[in-house]
Order: C-alpha cells, then structure tokens, then sequence
C-alpha cells in the first residue's frame, strides 16, 4: 500500500473547507472569508460572520479541531468569530443602556443612537 503524502497547502485548504462546513451545519446564514495573517502571512483564518450576540458559541463549536489542527498538525489555522450588524448593535445598545441605569458616563449621542438602533435598519 502506498501512501500518498498531501502537501501543506492542501492541507490548509481542507483544514479551512471542514471548519466551513461544521460551522455552516450548525450557522447556515454564517458568512465566511479566508484571509492570511495580518502579523504572520503564513497564518490562514477563517473570518466567520454570524447574527450572535456571544460568538464564543463558533468558537466552542470548533475549538477541538482548531487544536488538532495547531498542535497535532501543525497547520497555521485559526477562526475569527465576528457579529453581524445586527447583533453588534443589539450589544452596543444593551451596553449603553446598562451604562446608563447605572449612572455611568453616556456618550452624548446615546438618545440617537437608541432610536436608530430601534429602527428598521437593524430589525432586519
């Protein structure tokens, strides 16, 4: 039997395809983009876009294979969890919000940024 050795690069690409493909089972609106490292070109990352508000959910989700990537396969491969839009502002608003019933300092722009927040642009 022979065994047919992978070169690192595809090896890359598959790591990044099967992070894709579970995150995508259990997040199918998530978007996603491949980008190198921005301090280390040899990284590979994997930008993950969901409707979140805590994002360490993805990040639970694909921590083992992140770890068997890195440690046990030494391929430079790494997710990024991001919030969408929507759900960045939703934690921006419950934040200044929370700021505010507990007397700290509020940026002035809070009253707008609280209607605009309630309106059709984020209810998407």
């Amino acid at each position: 039997m022979t065994t047919v050795k992978r070169s690192r690069r595809a090896r890359i690409q598959e790591a990044l395809a099967e992070l894709e493909h579970l995150i995508s089972e259990h997040y199918p609106e998530a978007e996603f983009r491949v980008r190198r490292g921005i301090d280390d070109p040899r990284e590979w990352w994997l930008d993950v876009t969901v409707d979140l508000e805590d994002t360490k959910e993805v990040t639970d989700l694909v921590i083992d294979r992140l770890f068997t990537y890195e440690v046990e396969q030494r391929l430079p491969v790494y997710v990024l969890p991001l919030r969408s839009d929507r759900a960045e502002a939703i934690v921006r608003q419950r934040d200044l919000a929370n700021n505010y019933a507990l007397g700290r300092w509020v940026p002035s722009d809070y009253r707008a940024f609280r209607e605009a927040a309630s309106g059709d642009r984020f209810s998407q």
